[in-house]
């Protein structure tokens, strides 16, 4: 699994930036997203759906980036505008190489 992008306004910084202070983070690192299950007690829709690969770490998905292109004034490059948009618990946007919004289960 590529490792996590954080987006702190219109720069992006690595996991090791941003993780080494979490509680969630192992080794200072973002726990490997996993498979939702409905039947988990702290599964909730706005996480996405069941099968959808999530960390364990994130509040919630907000869909692709490219849908919160010129939000607040912030610009991503292009290759990151296909990728699923998730929120941490210390409220950073991140996006992970590697999972598109496209690749959601039906």
């Amino acid at each position: 699994m590529q490792r996590p992008i954080f987006l702190l306004g219109p720069e992006c910084a690595t996991e090791w930036q941003v993780c080494r202070d979490c509680e969630y983070a192992k080794n200072q690192k973002m726990p490997d997203p996993i498979p939702l299950d409905e039947a988990d007690p702290t599964y909730s829709i706005d996480k996405g759906k069941p099968g959808d690969l999530f960390p364990p770490c994130c509040k919630c998905q907000l869909g692709h980036l490219g849908h919160w292109q010129g939000h607040g004034g912030n610009f991503y490059p292009e290759e990151l505008l296909p990728l699923r948009l998730f929120k941490c618990r210390m409220w950073f946007w991140l996006v992970i190489p590697g999972i598109l919004e496209s690749q959601a289960p039906l």
